[in-house]
């Protein structure tokens, strides 16, 4: 890309948080709704924020704050060369299995090893959890936790329904869990999953945890059963959806009247692929190929395709040229593409090249 190109990028605007403001046109229910689907927010200097970049997870799609929102979470941070750590896994596993019905979330983080290996070693302490593979200790980092190693072989933090993290204090899975569910606003689940039967208990899991499309099949197929109490589940289940898509549909519309163009292309996007599958407005698609048709918009696709180059000739070649170019890439689609996937995965490489 030219440099007279990047230039003309400063006009790019930036999306600011307006997600707990008052609008005059939605209803009280709209906006308690709209309020519980807004990102974590902060607690002192820790912001609370989940990778993005898919190959940071393992078991799961990543997992986000959004889509945790209203959730307790456990976030176990542990030492995979530690042998009283591997002991302790059966006991972990059973006591997570306490609290399948409540809303909590447990995940397991580990730092500073490659995805194969955790994946490896999750397989063989027969962890079922969502894990993230914290590569760079970024995560850990944000999480206020000291460096996990032999002697600091541990930590638990909680992630409270309302955003807000605390340092848990002595490992005690149980009480930690009973903490993330019970804060000033109490964790609940969406869909009440005493209503949801066995067969589609996993689709139930999906849309709590933000990737419905993963349950998409289980719902269709569970639609179409002989036992109404089966059915029955899959119709609410994909209202819970649909309610969700409308929601998303007037929130993304929102910000393209409001012409804050890139945020609300960001915002059609996630909502197509997010929802795959489902009945989505036509609209949706057409708002988002004439939102790509806007200057600023170019330009930030372009600022990501030149960083998504840039990072794959670095996998191959990383002579201080090749650096130096997706280190300018990185800076541009951060600028420019702020809130992609592409910009998440930029601060990632940003950080271990800083580190280097």
């Amino acid at each position: 890309m030219a440099a007279d190109t990047f230039q003309t990028l400063d006009n790019l605007p930036k999306p600011t948080d307006t997600s707990s403001a008052e609008r005059p046109s939605e209803t009280p229910e709209e906006r308690a709704r709209r309020i519980r689907m807004r990102g974590f927010g902060e607690l002192g200097s820790l912001t609370v924020q989940f990778p993005l970049d898919r190959e940071t997870w393992i078991k799961t799609p990543p997992l986000t704050s959004r889509g945790l929102r209203g959730k307790g979470v456990v976030l176990y941070f542990f030492e995979e060369s530690c042998p009283d750590c591997n002991k302790l896994w059966p006991s972990l596993l059973a006591t997570s299995k306490k609290f399948a019905d409540q809303p909590v979330i447990f995940i397991a983080v580990n730092s500073g090893n490659t995805k194969q290996s955790l994946q490896e070693y999750l397989n063989s302490v027969h962890c079922d959890w969502p894990a993230i593979c914290d590569s760079d200790r970024s995560f850990e980092k944000l999480c206020g936790v000291s460096e996990i190693n032999l002697k600091n072989n541990m930590q638990l933090r909680v992630v409270l329904a309302d955003g807000s993290i605390e340092n848990s204090g002595l490992i005690d899975l149980a009480a930690a869990a009973t903490r993330a569910i019970s804060g000033t606003i109490p964790a609940a689940w969406r869909i009440d999953p005493q209503d949801i039967p066995f067969e589609l208990k996993a689709a139930w899991r999906a849309i709590e945890c933000g990737h419905p499309s993963s349950g998409l099949a289980a719902i269709k197929k569970a639609s179409k059963s002989s036992s109404e109490t089966v059915s029955n589940a899959a119709r609410s289940l994909l209202k819970a959806v649909e309610a969700d898509i409308a929601l998303e549909m007037k929130e993304a519309s929102r910000l393209q009247n409001e012409h804050k163009r890139w945020p609300a292309w960001l915002a059609f996007d996630r909502m197509l692929l997010q929802y795959k599958g489902f009945e989505i407005p036509d609209e949706a698609d057409n708002l988002k190929r004439s939102l790509a048709l806007d200057p600023d918009v170019k330009l930030a696709l372009a600022s990501i395709k030149a960083f998504e180059t840039a990072a794959k000739a670095a996998e191959k070649k990383n002579t201080p040229a090749v650096l130096k170019k997706l280190r300018d890439t990185i800076e541009i689609v951060l600028e420019k593409a702020p809130g992609s996937d592409a910009a998440a995965r930029a601060e990632t490489i940003f950080k271990h090249l800083d580190d280097q």
